[in-house]
């Protein structure tokens, strides 16, 4: 492995040193624009070359997301950020700054830059996303086809039966999309599936928020707030009366959809990450803030539908950064 002449101008990050000469392997930053790939067996590095290659990058203001299922980068990073914060302030006091300069400096290179979201038990998360909201940038609001096309994707590769892989879309993309057109959040999906009074109070929201007036996304929302009027009928008797408890034909149309919903429930750990924005995720992704998210989740299908969901949700995000 050679390393990688650049311009004298452009940023280049240190990985390591060369096997055989022992020289720097150091690449430019725009090697990684289009993503990079570490294999190695256990043990062998990958983990302490990420976190090198993110300490340098973060380290010059550049900003970064992190999802970690194992943990230890997460760590790292926090380590850094903590170290970043001290080194700062002894700088910054060796130099005589007035107290109030030293907070703006800490926050601005910091406090406000690093961002760590933990989903699980043992450790208070103080983070939050509303993966259904839609997003202002640069002068346009996402439309509701754009969110709800992302927040199916952690979803989609879940089921290797066809048939139910069917099933299940043909409940989950209008039931999503009308949770995104009145604008509330994930967490009261099955709200809509099993409370009866959630459906009159999800339509005068979507009147309310007059998403059906967009015609960016009203020939996108029409059809599926009828396909799921239609799914919603299908708990009712010949008389439009609710039937408690639901038909055996309604649970199995619903059962699959149910089942993938059910682990963003309001009360679990995993839905009271995504029941609001407790930052912006925008600042990350457009600015140069660092977010960094790890789990502990002992349920690897809630865990993994998680991670994926923060995963398409900053991937969605990320389609509207300008080249570089």
């Amino acid at each position: 492995m050679e390393r990688t002449s650049t311009p004298a101008r452009e940023l280049t990050i240190p990985i390591g040193t060369h096997l055989a000469s022992g020289a720097e392997v150091s690449f430019p930053l725009s090697a990684f624009h289009r993503g990079g790939y570490f294999t190695g067996q256990s043990g062998q590095g990958k983990s302490s070359t990420i976190c090198r290659l993110l300490t340098e990058v973060t380290g010059r203001g550049a900003p970064a997301v992190i999802i970690d299922d194992a943990g230890e980068t997460f760590l790292q990073m926090e380590r850094f950020a903590a170290f970043r914060a001290a080194e700062l302030k002894a700088a910054l006091l060796e130099a005589k700054m007035p107290e109030h300069v030293r907070r703006q400096v800490l926050r601005d290179n910091v406090l406000d830059r690093f961002t760590f979201g933990f989903l699980g038990h043992g450790r208070k998360n103080r983070v939050g996303i509303d993966i259904l909201k839609r997003r202002t940038i640069a002068g346009r609001r996402e439309s509701v086809e754009e969110v709800v096309l992302a927040a199916l994707k952690p979803f989609e590769a879940r089921f290797s039966d066809i048939e139910i892989r069917t099933k299940f879309l043909t409940v989950v993309e209008p039931l999503l999309t009308c949770l995104v057109a009145a604008e509330r959040p994930i967490t009261e999906a099955l709200d809509l599936l099993f409370e009866p009074q959630y459906w009159p109070f999800l339509f005068r929201e979507i009147q309310r928020c007059k998403t059906l007036d967009e015609p960016e996304s009203s020939d996108f929302v029409i059809p599926h707030l009828q396909e799921m009027r239609d799914i919603l009928d299908v708990r009712r008797n010949k008389d439009g009366l609710e039937l408690r408890p639901y038909s055996q034909r309604y649970m199995d149309l619903v059962g699959s959809t149910k089942h993938a919903v059910r682990f963003f429930r309001r009360e679990s750990v995993v839905g009271k990450f995504f029941e609001e924005d407790s930052f912006s995720p925008e600042d990350v992704v457009f600015g140069n803030g660092v977010f960094a998210l790890t789990s502990n989740i002992t349920s690897r299908m809630s865990r993994n539908l998680a991670l994926g969901s923060v995963y398409c949700f900053f991937e969605r995000l990320m389609a509207y950064r300008e080249p570089l």
